[in-house]
């Protein structure tokens, strides 16, 4: 150091200290690229789980709020004022003082070391001691003796997986203090603990601060980690509670001697004197840029979602670092706050060099590669826990939750849930990690777990299992099996889930699974293993052929190379028999399901017509169940004759309900060309037998026979057609039906779009437990009519109040020059999602207008809620169209389809609301309106404001359409309700009527004019003008 004559003698003390902590001097150097662009410093506590939000959030703050005041001194040579007044309303937000945080008693500094350093200097004489309990932060040692010269003062805690206990605590600290030269002046905690993570107890605290007064000396807790804890339920859990919560002067405390460190400020609700000591300028002051930003922050409305998002992803990463210590055996400390996890990560280090040598290794080589290897460790550690658990303490309740196949019972429905959803994902996981060669063998080679099925079931097998366990040796005896092959069979099926093997007595048992398909269990599920694995299984290979362009007969027709259709083909060779006992032992297993799971009871004391519904199965289930309904079935003449001798006949199988089964009720017909009108109908297992086209007939001929009541509706029960592990089932069926009969089952949107084009509104899909199929509950609607020039809907424009005739009705005003600006944004998206609606133009002095808005004002709508059948009014643009979304949008297209997309919609929807709609409205107002538009009054310096505001504005959404592949505003991709919200203040009419040039902002022009383009929207801006005319 040749510079050091240069220095102070304080100066080269300082360095001298800072010498001896490792830090040298260097020189200038061009910084070198790391080897690694994506290094994780895992010496450095700093959290970057929300850095991405803070950075938009300051930016914003920057770009919106800084003005030249900011680059100027601050408001106070004590601080800025601003600043902490934030601070003192977010410490009586979050940390619960006993008595709220006055801004007197703040003061500021630049960072936690900063205040560290100040409370140090005020408090302690050079050579003083402060108490700290151990392990604590390395960064205590050069922070608290650089600049104040004090020393640390280790008071040891031995028992690390406690070090929270109040006991152990105080043992420690009396200990210490006694055993010490120093003069002690303070004790130092951590709270939440750094770095061990743990959080101190109200009786912790109180002893703390009795120990310190009994002492004489001060009392400082860091509470920097307060609002990281996430929570856990292992030692030291116990939650973040901040010493200020305490009611120290009535526990007769000396509160003057307590004081709290967090991020950049330091807490004395009782020492004005210290607080004034530390508000010294060359203590607190902070740079203008940090003081908008802090104020910015602790003042948004985004401050509890960043704190709550914070505690998730500490959490998640948290877990992720502990689940690669449990699986590489690394002993740990369990946290439940900060930053840190304390680890032995040196496990075979024995002296002080050792430690040295690791720390040097692992600044050269990193802790940990969090990368493919320490993913799947985390993966496998929380998988080896969950199985353990399943197959343990949870297996009586897994078994009765999910696995209990008694006659009648279905799986609890929130807990089958979770599991179709984590049965997704980990199928997903396994797609992402399996050996391609391994996925291809599965499909080349599943022959062989259906014909491996289909011998354990001729051979009987779970029959001869229902004693209890069994060797292979027992069950080929009793099978009459090769027992050699046998063992072959049964280690494919068990590692398959069908059967267990307990290897150490080599012996085999039925498990759940297994267990359906004994001969004589109720579902009957032996049935199915039966045909579909000998007589479906040979159908399917006609699949390949079936593709080629130009085919028409199935995959079945081509395998038995005949043109007959299945049930006739069936019927010829005997097998229909089969397919019935089949199909009916089906219906059995997944009728629990069926009554348990749609709300039957609301058809009340009505009569329901089953369309196609064979023999009655479904009637005779729903009536036994349910003895007010009544019913009747629609079938072919043949199929009517069999059922009116089981409901008719005294010994019919269904003559238990057949007094609720009139014979005029057994109606034979074909629905493809018309149905009987009822009120109610129900169709199970028909729709998926034919193309849209003759699907769409039949959901066409019952909306025109319909009676129309408010209970009025149509329960279609078929499969929806889905992706996932849990959904495979539909697929399985969707392909069967393919070769079968050339049929097919459909998607959700599917179903809605069959349901859209031929009057009906998908009400609710409920998912019927134990069963395939959903019951898809469809609604009539009135259809709208079609403008056949245009090929828009025609929407009939009344005057006045109207009653319901289950059309929305939209309310608006005669339009003017720009009256009908405002209220096109529900008109807009009443078109684009087809909604059956009216327009009725009112007079807003109209005194019953007041039942629809409390002002009188336009936009607004009535409907009928279709659960209550109570008349809904809502009001307000953004309400209206939020509640057109909510009511017609079934797929999320204009409001989100996931949380992401519901999120920014909502976001941008609610903003324009909140500043682009008021300030240009105002404007306009103002510009052409003030008192009244017949005589109005300028107003410059109120109209400047507002059209610079409205600039202001434009300017932002320029910038967001500016991103790259930002097409629309809240969504890249497509349109929603956040730009039928922007679209009246941002279209190229606006500008020009407020003589702004729209190409100075050409992201915006680029925007408008896609909107412009759209049909529903051209459609709206002809008619809007001329609205009331």
């Amino acid at each position: 150091m040749q510079n050091l004559d240069t220095l102070s003698n304080r100066s080269r003390a300082t360095l001298a200290s800072l010498q001896a902590f490792g830090f040298q001097t260097t020189q200038p150097a061009i910084r070198s690229e790391p080897s690694n662009p994506d290094p994780i410093d895992a010496s450095v506590a700093e959290s970057w789980t929300i850095r991405p939000e803070l950075v938009s959030l300051f930016q914003d703050s920057i770009r919106t709020d800084l003005d030249a005041q900011h680059l100027s001194y601050s408001d106070s040579h004590l601080g800025d004022s601003k600043v902490i007044h934030a601070l003192s309303s977010f410490f009586n937000g979050y940390f619960s003082p006993f008595r709220p945080v006055e801004d007197g008693q703040i003061a500021l500094a630049p960072g936690s070391s900063r205040c560290l350093d100040g409370l140090m200097h005020h408090l302690c004489d050079p050579g003083d001691g402060v108490l700290v309990p151990a392990p604590f932060w390395n960064g205590f040692d050069f922070h608290l003796s650089i600049h104040a010269q004090v020393h640390p003062v280790v008071a040891p805690i031995h028992d690390l997986y406690n070090a929270s206990n109040a006991d152990a605590l105080m043992a420690s600290l009396t200990e210490t203090f006694d055993a010490t030269p120093r003069r002690i002046r303070a004790l130092l905690l951590t709270n939440p603990g750094n770095p061990l993570g743990q959080c101190y107890t109200a009786e912790t605290f109180i002893r703390c601060a009795r120990f310190c007064q009994d002492r004489d000396i001060h009392l400082i807790c860091d509470e920097v980690y307060a609002l990281s804890y996430f929570g856990g339920n292992g030692p030291g859990s116990t939650p973040f509670r901040s010493i200020l919560s305490l009611d120290l002067q009535g526990l007769r405390c000396d509160a003057s001697r307590v004081h709290v460190v967090w991020s950049g400020c330091v807490v004395s609700q009782e020492n004005p004197e210290l607080i004034l000591a530390l508000r010294l300028p060359t203590s607190t002051e902070v740079s203008s840029l940090s003081a908008l930003c802090t104020t910015t922050l602790l003042t948004c409305d985004k401050l509890p979602h960043l704190i709550q998002i914070n505690k998730e992803r500490l959490l998640r990463s948290y877990n992720a670092v502990v689940g690669i210590l449990k699986a590489k055996g690394v002993e740990y400390i369990p946290a439940t706050a900060g930053l840190c996890v304390f680890a032995r990560l040196a496990q075979n280090a024995r002296t002080l060099d050792d430690e040295v040598c690791f720390q040097k290794l692992l600044r050269q080589k990193g802790l940990i590669n969090y990368k493919m290897e320490a993913t799947l460790n985390h993966l496998g550690a929380s998988l080896q826990e969950a199985v353990t658990q399943l197959k343990g303490r949870l297996s009586t309740e897994r078994l009765a939750a999910l696995h209990d196949h008694s006659e009648g019972k279905i799986a609890d429905a929130h807990l089958g849930e979770v599991a179709a959803r984590t049965i997704d994902l980990l199928h997903q996981a396994e797609q992402l990690l399996e050996p391609s060669s391994l996925v291809l063998a599965d499909h080349f080679l599943g022959y062989l777990h259906t014909k491996c099925l289909c011998a354990a079931v001729e051979f009987c097998i779970p029959d001869h299992l229902v004693g209890g366990p069994r060797s292979a040796t027992q069950l080929a005896e009793l099978s009459g099996a090769r027992e050699d092959r046998l063992r072959q069979v049964l280690r494919l099926l068990y590692n398959n889930g069908i059967f267990e093997y307990e290897a150490n007595s080599e012996t085999y048992r039925n498990n759940p699974t297994s267990d359906m398909l004994r001969s004589d269990h109720w579902t009957q599920w032996h049935n199915w293993v039966n045909l579909y694995g000998n007589e479906f299984y040979d159908m399917a290979r006609g699949i390949p052929a079936s593709l080629r362009q130009g085919t028409t007969r199935t995959p079945a027709q081509i395998n038995f190379n005949t043109d007959e259709n299945m049930f006739d083909y069936f019927t010829a060779r005997g097998w229909l028999p089969r397919l019935h006992r089949t199909l009916g032992g089906g219906a059995t297993a997944q009728a629990p399901g069926i009554l348990a799971d749609y709300p039957w009871e609301e058809f009340g004391d009505k009569t329901f017509l089953d369309i196609g519904g064979g023999e009655g199965a479904l009637i005779a289930l729903i009536l036994r169940r349910y003895p007010l309904i009544k019913a009747a079935l629609l079938d072919t003449p043949k199929v009517i004759e069999h059922a009116r001798s089981l409901f008719l006949s005294a010994d019919g199988k269904y003559a238990d309900v057949g007094d609720r089964v009139q014979e005029t009720g057994l109606i034979a017909g074909d629905f493809l060309e018309s149905i009987p009108s009822f009120e109610l109908y129900t169709m199970k297992w028909c729709l998926h037998d034919w193309n849209d086209e003759k699907t769409a007939k039949v959901l066409g001929n019952i909306r025109k026979s319909i009676r129309m009541t408010p209970e009025s509706r149509l329960v279609v029960i078929e499969s929806i057609l889905a992706d996932g592990r849990s959904s495979r089932l539909s697929r399985y069926a969707d392909l069967t039906m393919m070769v079968s009969a050339d049929g097919q089952e459909r998607t959700e949107s599917e179903w809605r779009a069959l349901a859209d084009r031929t009057g009906w509104e998908i009400r609710t899909i409920r998912t019927l437990r134990g069963a395939w199929p959903c019951a898809i509950e469809m609604r009539p609607v009135l259809m709208p009519i079609m403008d056949p020039k245009s090929h828009q809907v025609s929407v009939p424009v009344i005057k006045g109040d109207v009653g319901y005739d289950g059309r929305v009705i939209l309310y608006v005003i005669k339009a003017d020059e720009t009256s009908y600006i405002n209220y096109i944004k529900p008109l807009i998206l009443a078109r684009e999602l087809k909604i059956p609606h009216l327009l009725s133009v009112i007079d807003t002095k109209d005194e019953w207008f007041y039942r629809i808005h409390p002002e009188r004002m336009v936009p607004s709508l009535k409907d009928l809620d279709p659960e209550t059948n109570r008349e809904v009014n809502v009001f307000e643009s953004t309400a209206c169209l939020q509640y057109l979304a909510d009511r017609f949008d079934h797929i999320g297209t204009w409001a989100g389809r996931n949380a992401a997309e519901k999120g920014a919609v909502l976001s941008w929807t609610a903003y324009q609301t909140a500043s682009l709609g008021p300030t240009a409205k105002y404007w306009l107002y103002f510009l052409r309106g003030y008192p009244t538009r017949h005589k109005p009054v300028q107003l410059p310096r109120t109209i400047e404001k507002l059209h610079s505001n409205c600039l202001r504005q434009w300017d932002i959404l320029e910038k967001r359409l500016s991103l790259e592949g930002q097409d629309y505003i809240a969504l890249p991709d497509r349109p929603t309700l956040a730009d039928l919200s922007y679209f009246p203040f941002a279209m190229p009419w606006m500008f020009q009527f407020l003589g702004v040039d729209i190409k100075d902002w050409p992201s915006i022009d680029r925007w408008s004019q896609s909107m412009l383009n759209r049909p529903a929207v051209k459609a709206v801006m002809e008619m809007g003008p001329k609205i009331g005319h």
